[in-house]
């Protein structure tokens, strides 16, 4: 019988590999956890109360997050709406997700020239907390994060977790 010999490399190896698989499982409950908070708010954003909101000063915010790293633009729709509930004027200043895709950015200066000052959408505003909004009429860009994409992450972080995982523990067993 031959004995098989381990280094030490295999085992810093395996010890890698399930560290970064246990990580990125961490990654995906928590991706899951935001699945659950962003479709659980998208439940309550149901039951808000639809109104019109005029548009005020609009504009396609371009910014350079990773200037010093030596590259990145990111666009998203800035917006100052107005809007009346429970007999009160109110203010509201949109802030949409960012994309990095010249598409979206042609989206965004589409919809602000369609949409100059005084023109009129739909929002849906929280009764509890009427400083809430969420803009029912179509944007160019996403609001907020959506669910789907909460879902989506959580699976690819746990697919790679699992696999991490199990290779991990392949190389575990092979150094025994």
């Amino acid at each position: 019988m031959t004995e098989r010999k381990t280094g030490i490399g295999q085992t810093k190896a395996s010890g890698i590999v399930l560290l970064f698989g246990y990580f990125t499982l961490l990654c995906a409950t928590l991706m899951t956890l935001a699945f659950g908070w962003r479709t659980y708010r998208d439940y309550r954003m149901e039951r808000w109360i639809e109104t019109p909101a005029q548009v005020g000063r609009c504009r396609l915010d371009v910014s350079y997050p990773f200037a010093s790293d030596g590259g990145g633009t990111l666009f998203s729709l800035h917006c100052d709406l107005s809007y009346e509930f429970a007999s009160q004027q109110r203010e509201y200043k949109l802030h949409t997700t960012s994309d990095r895709s010249v598409p979206a950015r042609y989206r965004i200066e589409d919809w602000v020239a369609r949409h100059r000052p005084g023109a009129e959408i739909t929002v849906a505003v929280n009764p509890s907390n009427p400083s809430q909004i969420v803009v029912r009429s179509p944007l160019p860009i996403h609001q907020f994060p959506s669910s789907r994409e909460a879902l989506m992450t959580a699976i690819v972080f746990g697919v790679l977790g699992l696999l991490l995982v199990v290779i991990g523990r392949r190389l575990a067993i092979s150094v025994r």
